[in-house]
C-alpha cells in the first residue's frame, strides 16, 4: 500500500516538476541563441538547429544564407511569455532590428510573433519552421456562410497552378479568424464591405462584415474574403510591406483564387458579372480587364494600378 501512494505521489509530481525544469532550460536556451543572434554568430546559431534541421540544411548552406542577409546595427529581443506544453516549447516574443543608431521611423521594424522550439534529450532545438501563427486549436464560431466560404478559399487554393502554399498559410491562421457582421464598417470608409480590424491579435483576428452582404452567395464571398484574410495573414506572420504592397498581395490573391476555380464555378462568376452586377464584382472585373492590357506580372499590375488608385493613395498617405 505504502509502494503504491509514493508511486501515484511521484507520478503527480513529476510532470509539474519536468515541466518547470524544461521551462528554465528553454529560458537559457533562448538566451544562448539570442546572444548568437545579436552577435551575428552564424556557427552558434547553426548547433542549436534540430537533428532534422540540420539534416536538411549543411552548415555551408546555412552560413552562405545568413551572408547574403544585411546586418542590421543591432537586434534586440523582447520575450512576452514562455509556454512548455510537453516537448513543445512557445515563446511570445518581439524582435526590434535597427538599420541606424537613430534606430526610428524607417530605419526600425518591430515584429512580434510566435515562435516554437522542440525538446528532444534532455535540450531545446530550433526547428526547421518554427513559426507560430495561431495557437487555437478550435475555430471561432461564426456565421455557416463564412465557415463555407472559408472552406471554399482554402480547397480551392490547393488546386490553384499559381497560389504555392497560400492554402497551407491561410489554414495556419484558420482557427484565428473571427468574422463577423458589423454595422461598423462603412464608418472605416472601406472600399469592400469587408474590412480587417488591425486592433486584432494573432489569436483573434478580426474580419467585420457589412450586414448589407449576408445575401450574397459564397462564391462572391469567397472573392471577396480571401482580400481580407490575405491581410490577416500579413498581420499575423508580420510581413515587412507598405500598405500599397499589402493591397496589391491581396487582391493578386483573388486572381490566384480564381485560377482554382471549376468551369462551373466560372461560370456562375460570369454570369453574375454579366446579368446581376454589383460594385463588388464589377470592381473585381475591371481589375482583370485592365491586367489583360499591361505586360508585366499580375503582382507588379496591380501595384501599379492600386499605386495610381485615389482611394488607396488617401488609404495609404500615413503609412
Amino acid at each position: 500500500m505504502v509502494l503504491v501512494v509514493g508511486v501515484i505521489v511521484a507520478l503527480f509530481f513529476t510532470k509539474p516538476a519536468q515541466d518547470f525544469t524544461k521551462r528554465v532550460q528553454l529560458i537559457t536556451f533562448y538566451n544562448k541563441l539570442t546572444k548568437y543572434e545579436k552577435s551575428f554568430n552564424y556557427e552558434g546559431i547553426y548547433e542549436l538547429l534540430s537533428p532534422d534541421y540540420k539534416r536538411h540544411l549543411s552548415i555551408e548552406d546555412f552560413l552562405a544564407q545568413r551572408s547574403q542577409t544585411t546586418k542590421p546595427y543591432s537586434v534586440n529581443f523582447i520575450v512576452h511569455s514562455y509556454k512548455v506544453d510537453g516537448n513543445k516549447g512557445i515563446l511570445d516574443r518581439t524582435i526590434i532590428t535597427c538599420k541606424t543608431s537613430n534606430c526610428a521611423g524607417l530605419d526600425r521594424n518591430e515584429v512580434r510573433a510566435y515562435k516554437e522550439y522542440i525538446y528532444i534529450n534532455g535540450k531545446w532545438y530550433v526547428p526547421e519552421d518554427n513559426t507560430v501563427l495561431c495557437l487555437r486549436d478550435e475555430p471561432y464560431s461564426m456565421p455557416p456562410e463564412f465557415e463555407r466560404a472559408i472552406s471554399f478559399i482554402i480547397q480551392r487554393l490547393s488546386q490553384s497552378p499559381k497560389a504555392t502554399y497560400l492554402d497551407e498559410n491561410f489554414q495556419s491562421i484558420k482557427n484565428c479568424l473571427y468574422i463577423t457582421y458589423s454595422p461598423e464598417v462603412e464608418k472605416y470608409d472601406a472600399e469592400g464591405l469587408f474590412y480587417f480590424d488591425e486592433n486584432s491579435t494573432n489569436d483573434k483576428l478580426n474580419v467585420l462584415v457589412s450586414n448589407r452582404y449576408s445575401a450574397s452567395d459564397d462564391i462572391v464571398t469567397a472573392l471577396l474574403l480571401i482580400h481580407e484574410i490575405t491581410h490577416a495573414y500579413i498581420f499575423a506572420s508580420g510581413i515587412d510591406i507598405d500598405c500599397y504592397q499589402n493591397e496589391a498581395e491581396a487582391f493578386t490573391n483573388e486572381l490566384y483564387l480564381l485560377t482554382g476555380f471549376n468551369q462551373a464555378e466560372r461560370d456562375i462568376l460570369n454570369a453574375k458579372i454579366e446579368f446581376y452586377p454589383s460594385p463588388q464584382t464589377d470592381s473585381f472585373y475591371n481589375m482583370i480587364k485592365n491586367i489583360n492590357r499591361m505586360k508585366g506580372t499580375p503582382y507588379e499590375d496591380i501595384l501599379q494600378l492600386v499605386k495610381s488608385d485615389p482611394y488607396y493613395q488617401k488609404q495609404c498617405s500615413g503609412n
